[in-house]
C-alpha cells in the first residue's frame, strides 16, 4: 500500500503535468488566432494608418516573422 506521502508526490506530478499541457496547448493556439483575428482587419488597418497596401502586407509579415522567431527557440 502506497504511503500518504508517495501519494502526495504522484499527486503534485500530475498536475504540474497537466499545468504544463495546458499552458502549451494554449500558446499552441495563439499563434494560428493571431492571424486569424489579424487577416481581417487589413483593410481597417490600411485605412486607419493611411498607409498602401504594400504596407499592410509588411505588417502581416511582420507579425509571421514575430512568430517564427518566438517560436524559434523552443522548436529546436
Amino acid at each position: 500500500m502506497p504511503t500518504a506521502a508517495a501519494l502526495n508526490r504522484a499527486t503534485g506530478t500530475r498536475m504540474r503535468t497537466v499545468r504544463t499541457l495546458v499552458i502549451l496547448a494554449l500558446l499552441t493556439a495563439a499563434a494560428p488566432l493571431s492571424i486569424d483575428i489579424y487577416t481581417p482587419s487589413l483593410p481597417l488597418i490600411q485605412d486607419e494608418l493611411g498607409g498602401g497596401t504594400a504596407l499592410a502586407q509588411a505588417s502581416v509579415t511582420a507579425c509571421l516573422l514575430g512568430i517564427a522567431v518566438g517560436s524559434w527557440p523552443g522548436g529546436r
